[in-house]
């Protein structure tokens, strides 16, 4: 195959990618990439599975990143919510406030869960509890959900089919 690389500027070059795998053979398949102009040549040589492994563990990074992301924004929804509802209790804030702060600004208090996006997502979350620990306490399904703004009902149905598998 052969590739036009429009978007640079400079140096105009031709980017050209071959198949180094011989068909039907036993090999890794690999591939070269070869750009450049005509006085300065580069070829990168990759072998497909690898480049394929670093890219599983570059998405499983990058997924990981936005869950945990998620779980301390929602730690910081529940600290706001019940500041809030302490300003209530003392009397510092009338209910009139409180209801009119909730609904102005239900993205601080409010944790929206969302559809798991895939199989895998419950794995990463599994492995993420694993590493944050259960020293202090066992979270519950329920507990996870709202961590990860997910769907319980459809975590669970996850989890049941992860087990089915394994076994």
């Amino acid at each position: 195959m052969t590739f036009t690389a429009k978007y640079f500027e400079e140096p105009k070059t031709d980017l050209v990618v071959i198949n180094t795998t011989v068909d039907g053979s036993n090999e890794n398949p690999h591939f070269k990439i070869i750009y450049g102009n005509k006085d300065n040549i580069t070829t990168l040589e990759f072998n497909w599975n690898t480049l394929t492994q670093g890219i599983k563990v570059i998405i499983y990074y990058q997924k990981s990143e936005s869950l945990l992301i998620e779980a301390v924004r929602n730690f910081i929804r529940k600290i706001n919510f019940a500041e809030l509802n302490e300003n209530l209790e003392d009397e510092e804030i009338t209910e009139e406030t409180y209801l009119k702060e909730l609904e102005q600004n239900s993205n601080k208090y409010a944790i929206t869960l969302k559809n798991i996006s895939s199989q895998n997502d419950v794995i990463i979350m599994t492995d993420l509890m694993q590493k944050i620990g259960t020293e202090l306490r066992d979270f519950t399904t329920s507990e996870v959900s709202e961590m990860f703004s997910i769907k319980e009902k459809q975590l669970v149905d996850y989890i049941y089919s992860i087990c089915k598998k394994l076994k």
